[in-house]
Formats: structure tokens, C-alpha cells, sequence
């Protein structure tokens, strides 16, 4: 019952409520009508203009742009993590910040670092190695003996890892030595992966490079036929003739084939044999090198048509071993080594029977690493100003204040047409003035009682719930 009574309070006060109560009232029925209609359409009005407004407002985008003087990089850095947030979003927004530098040299804010294979700082590209493999009389042992084939071979691996050494580090210098063109601050982001992505194309472009260059020298032996000091290609054989003269003419060598057939240098490089130790001399074999059985095994080397091409296709599996190490050895007891000296495994990421051929298309490396100092790209980027702009929905504080800006004026209107209006259509020239007139007093006096009774009751309500609490007290 109180929330119906609460309810016909409501309503009754709505429909007694009057805005544009004037002196005339009190004596006018026909004014009071007028009043309380222009009321009415008043609140109408006013709400929907309210609601449309209120509506029209927190439902538009406004654009705010920030400017920064001088940022440093914690202001960067805030500011851009703001901007991705937003980013995200169905709005507009953009972040940029120009470098008073635009050429940055990468040398100031990256460093770059690499590690080779274990055997290029190894002894076994030592001079003092070399040389101990070196022997007045190689040339009468067996050319696929390891003792003929060993020193060259040797030479030819130690002068692959210097260049591998100096074309990585020409490469790096040059990449250094050049500009980073920033017209714009990269973020730390950006800038890592930018500078990742240039330093690792010095890395593979070094290496393709290098790689064209082993292909060359490879394809230079090849088709030109050099003959190698140890003639594992070829031979010069003496021919005789009555008259007492000599000739002299090439042999092309004679290797083992697979399935019993042979192998022959003049018609093709890839003429391998397993280095080893052998109990022959080179004057035996008269260019035909046969099968022997050996003495020792140097595993995963090979001799060859031509001594480069027989190291590309050889691996260093012997020398990650000790007793393969140790077994060689024997054959040089002058060598101050031992069988310690083995290469480390646990040190590169190539496994032991890894080609010299894919270990020098890679420069031998083992680890490249890349370290980027987006505090000294900054410090040199030096931004001296910002702009930060992004498009978001109107706030509620925004909206209240639009709505408290335009009320006033609203109000004003509304108060100065709606009265006017009201009595121009109530006083329009329809039907019979008499009846209509009638009719007008008629409701004037019925919404003056009205009133007048709910100003009764709410006075009398009042007095009532005074008294009660008079009471209580």
C-alpha cells in the first residue's frame, strides 16, 4: 500500500507541478491550465533533448594530440606502451618522435661476437703441427699415405679458417663502419629486430660469399688440371726410344672404384681413398694406386685427385678421438703431442663426421651473437620532440559537462516558446467560442481542485507524521 500511495504522490505531484506559475494564477482557471500544459511539454521537451544530446555526446569520438619536449626514454617508452594499448582498439592513434640525428653509426649500439669451430684454434692448425708433418722424404711414401697427403691438407685447413676469420671480421668492421638512417625514433622493439635482421645478413651474406669463393678455387683446379706437387692426378712417365732420347708425358692416376671397378683422375675429381699409413713407396705404383692393406686408418680422411678437393670431402672424426689421435702419433714420435689434445665435442654443435666442406660453408662458426644497447641508439637518436595523437569516446565528465554547458540555454528556449505555443493553440479559432470556453473552465477549475486537494493531503500528511514523532519522542 505505501508503494502505491508513494506512486499516486508521484503522480499527483507531476500533474500539479507548474513551472510557469504566475500572479494570474491564483484568479485564471484558463492560466492555470495553460501553466500546467506548458509544464508538461516542458519536461517532454527537456528530457529528450537531455537524453538526445546526452546520447549524441558519449557516443562521439574526439581526436587530442600530445606534444613532448625533449622525452627521455622512460617517458618514450611510457607513452609508446600507451600507444600499442590503444592500438589495439577499433581507434585511431599515432606515435612518433623525430631523431635530431638521423645518421646513427650501428658501431655505437651493437656489438657483434663469434666463436669458430674448436679445430681452428686448435693445434692442429699450429705452424708447430704443420711443420712436424712435414718430411724430406714425403715424397717417397705411398701419395695416399697420410705422411705424403697430411702437411698439405693441414696447410689447406689452417689457411681456411684465417680467412674465415678475416672475412668475418672485414664483414663485421664494414657493417659497423655504416649508418643506422633513423628519421624516426625506433622503438626498443623495432629496434632490436631491425638491428638482429642486419647483423644477421652480414653473417649470411659472408658466408655466401665465402661459398662462391670455395666453389671457385674448387672449379679452378678442376677445369684447368693443375697437377699437384704429390702427382695424385697425374704423373710424368718416361718413354725411351732406340735412338737414346727421352719424352716425358702425363699419366692420368688410376684410383680404386667402387664395385671393383677403377677410378680415373683424368676423367673425373671424385677419386677418394681412406688416409692411412702404408708399408709402399710412391716409385711401386707407377700412377696406379690399388688397395693395400694399411697400417693405420686415419678415420674420416681422405686423399684425392686433388688434395683441396679430398679435404672438403673429409671429416675431423679422427681427431675428436684419442686413440685415432694416439695411433697417428706413433708414426711422428718428434711431435710434442698427446693424445689430450684431442678436439673437444661438448665444444661445437657439429657432429664429429661433419664434412671440412659444410663446416667451411658455414666459415666454421659456432656461435654468433648479437647485442643491441637501445639506451646508446637513444642517447644518439636524441628525439627533441613528440606527438602523440589518438581518437577515444567522449569521458562521462566530458558528457556532464557538454550537457551542464547547453542546459542554460535549452532552458531559456524552452521557456520562452512553450508558454507562447501553448496559448496560441489553446486560444485557436475552432468550433464554438462559447462551448470551448466552457470547456476550458471547466478543466481550469477541475485541475485547480485537484491541486488544491493534493496540497491538502501533503500538508496534512506532513502535520500528521510530525505529530507521530512528537509522539515517539
Amino acid at each position: 500500500m505505501n508503494f502505491i500511495a508513494g506512486l499516486w504522490t508521484i503522480k499527483e505531484f507531476l500533474n500539479c507541478l507548474n513551472l510557469f506559475e504566475s500572479l494570474a494564477t491564483q484568479t485564471n482557471p484558463n492560466r492555470l491550465r495553460t501553466e500546467l500544459i506548458s509544464t508538461r511539454i516542458y519536461m517532454v521537451l527537456m528530457t529528450i533533448a537531455i537524453v538526445i544530446l546526452a546520447l549524441f555526446t558519449a557516443l562521439e569520438n574526439t581526436t587530442q594530440s600530445i606534444n613532448i619536449q625533449n622525452p627521455s626514454q622512460d617517458t618514450f617508452d611510457r607513452y609508446y606502451s600507451e600507444y600499442l594499448t590503444r592500438l589495439q582498439s577499433e581507434y585511431s592513434t599515432t606515435f612518433q618522435c623525430s631523431c635530431s640525428q638521423i645518421e646513427i653509426p650501428y658501431r655505437t649500439f651493437i656489438n657483434i661476437t663469434y666463436k669458430l669451430h674448436p679445430v681452428c684454434s686448435s693445434v692442429f692448425v699450429s705452424h708447430s703441427w704443420i711443420n712436424l708433418l712435414f718430411s724430406p722424404d714425403m715424397t717417397y711414401y705411398y701419395p695416399i699415405d697420410f705422411r705424403s697427403s697430411g702437411n698439405g691438407q693441414f696447410q689447406l685447413l689452417a689457411s681456411l679458417c684465417l680467412f674465415a676469420n678475416q672475412a668475418l671480421n672485414n664483414a663485421i668492421d664494414d657493417f659497423l663502419s655504416n649508418f643506422l638512417l633513423s628519421p624516426l625514433t625506433l622503438s626498443s622493439a623495432s629496434f632490436k629486430n631491425q638491428s638482429e635482421a642486419n647483423a644477421e645478413f652480414v653473417k649470411t651474406s659472408t658466408i655466401s660469399t665465402f661459398r662462391r669463393l670455395l666453389n671457385l678455387v674448387r672449379d679452378t683446379s678442376l677445369v684447368n688440371g693443375l697437377q699437384p706437387a704429390m702427382q695424385t692426378s697425374s704423373m710424368e712417365l718416361l718413354d725411351s726410344y732406340p735412338n737414346g732420347t727421352m719424352e716425358a708425358y702425363p699419366y692420368s692416376t688410376i684410383w680404386p672404384g667402387d664395385y671393383n671397378s677403377e677410378c680415373f683422375c683424368g676423367l673425373t675429381s671424385v677419386c677418394y681413398e681412406q688416409a692411412a699409413f702404408f708399408d709402399e713407396y710412391a716409385y711401386e705404383t707407377q700412377g696406379v694406386f690399388e688397395k693395400s692393406d694399411s697400417l693405420e686408418n686415419v678415420t674420416g680422411f681422405l686423399v684425392g685427385c686433388y688434395a683441396f678437393d679430398a679435404l672438403l670431402n673429409s671429416s675431423l672424426t679422427c681427431f675428436f678421438d684419442s686413440i685415432c689421435l694416439s695411433n697417428i702419433l706413433t708414426y711422428f714420435p718428434t711431435i710434442n703431442i698427446t693424445g689430450d689434445d684431442i678436439l673437444n665435442i661438448n665444444q661445437t654443435h657439429f657432429e664429429p663426421n661433419t664434412t671440412i666442406e659444410n663446416l667451411a660453408k658455414n666459415l666454421f662458426i659456432e656461435d654468433w651473437s648479437k647485442e643491441t644497447l637501445f639506451s646508446a641508439y637513444y642517447a644518439k637518436c636524441a628525439p627533441a620532440l613528440c606527438t602523440y595523437t589518438f581518437t577515444e569516446r567522449n569521458s562521462f565528465l566530458k558528457v556532464l559537462t557538454t550537457l551542464l554547458g547547453v542546459y542554460g540555454g535549452i532552458t531559456v528556449a524552452l521557456r520562452m516558446c512553450i508558454p507562447y505555443a501553448v496559448h496560441f493553440w489553446r486560444n485557436r479559432k475552432v468550433g464554438n467560442p462559447i462551448q470551448r470556453n466552457r470547456g476550458g473552465f471547466f478543466l481550469a477549475k477541475s485541475d485547480k481542485l485537484k491541486c488544491s486537494v493534493f496540497s491538502y493531503y501533503i500538508a496534512t500528511s506532513s502535520k500528521y507524521t510530525e505529530h507521530d514523532e512528537d509522539s515517539n519522542n
